[in-house]
């Protein structure tokens, strides 16, 4: 889902080079190569941003401090995210990588009470950042009762019942040899 997001925001930095010029074939081209150096650049930058981390942690004995060592790792991230805005990556493509490479190799670099506390800070923000965006999708239906018309919730009731299909449709297809292999 995550992923999915973030290859959504790199396809529409890229595709506004569309909308700003004439359609021809060099323009798709560029527009091509743009995508892969923004995807291809922050994954780069993601992952040697959390193998970078990694080393320091190993080497610096910080055992006696988990809170400095949650800190240096939710920093650390912080300066991921930033760095690949600066250089005009994704932010998110190179967060996400960090985070996937830094769960297989920083996270066993931290003492035990500093991974416990790490993943209990992540889960805390994880659920606080849930209920703030179901809390603002949850208003948003109240602050747009004078643009509902009839079409309006035609197109987002035919769009929920696709998605849904849709899902169920992927679901049984891919637990239907799941669950034969299992058997």
């Amino acid at each position: 889902s995550v992923l999915n997001d973030a290859v959504a925001v790199v396809f529409f930095k890229t595709s506004i080079i569309l909308v700003e010029h004439t359609l021809s074939p060099l323009l798709l081209f560029l527009t091509v190569v743009r995508f892969l150096y923004l995807s291809i650049g922050s994954v780069l930058l993601g992952l040697s941003s959390s193998l970078l981390a990694s080393f320091v942690m190993k080497h610096v004995d910080l055992d006696r401090f988990p809170k400095l060592e949650v800190a240096i790792v939710l920093s650390w991230g912080y300066f991921t995210y930033v760095l690949c805005e600066l250089f005009a990556f994704s932010g998110i493509i190179g967060l996400l990588v960090f985070s996937m490479a830094g769960n297989h190799y920083l996270g066993y670099n931290l003492s035990p009470v500093g991974q416990v506390s790490l993943r209990e800070t992540l889960r805390i923000g994880a659920f606080i950042a849930e209920t703030i965006v179901a809390i603002f999708i949850g208003l948003s239906v109240f602050a747009l009762d004078h643009y509902l018309s009839y079409y309006t919730l035609l197109v987002a009731f035919w769009t929920t019942a696709f998605i849904a299909l849709g899902r169920l449709t992927h679901s049984i297809i891919l637990f239907i040899p799941i669950n034969i292999t299992l058997k």
